[in-house]
């Protein structure tokens, strides 16, 4: 069974209070370069490993939480801790693909981007950001400030 791996990319610049925690439903993930389901502080992550990246055979409904401080087992949405998260699965047993969705949909704030490699044939994809938080917030304050025409569509 060939591995899958994902490789992280910290667009903000500052690690030294960012975590990362990865949660899986199995066990059985022959896992490199993370931990499953501890606290690990971004910093020790990027020492630890050159290439920025984890590596895994299978991890059902998959979940890696970014956020300040470190996290807890279980985090709690209603928490005043700040974190974003990305959800994935590669199950092999099942199916060839890696399913990935970001957790954008009501947060603009960890600008993380995720990129890996097909366990098929290599090919390189992306998912994430591609500016920092400064820009997405100048862009969204030139285009709030702008008059718009409804009409022009």
């Amino acid at each position: 069974m060939s591995k899958f791996t994902f490789q992280i990319v910290n667009n903000r610049g500052d690690e030294s209070q960012l975590n990362l925690l990865l949660t899986a439903t199995n066990d059985d993930t022959r896992l490199d370069g993370i931990e499953l389901r501890k606290s690990t502080s971004m910093v020790d992550f990027l020492t630890r490993n050159s290439s920025h990246s984890f590596s895994a055979e299978k991890l059902v409904s998959s979940r890696l939480y970014v956020g300040y401080g470190p996290m807890p087992s279980s985090p709690d949405p209603n928490s005043n801790q700040y974190y974003g998260w990305v959800e994935f699965s590669r199950n092999p047993d099942v199916d060839k693909g890696v399913w990935l969705n970001l957790s954008n949909v009501d947060i603009v704030g960890l600008p993380l981007t995720l990129k890996g490699k097909s366990a098929d044939d290599g090919n390189p994809f992306s998912l994430g950001y591609k500016k920092s938080v400064k820009d997405i917030i100048s862009d969204m304050k030139t285009r709030a400030l702008t008059r718009q025409d409804p009409s022009s569509g």
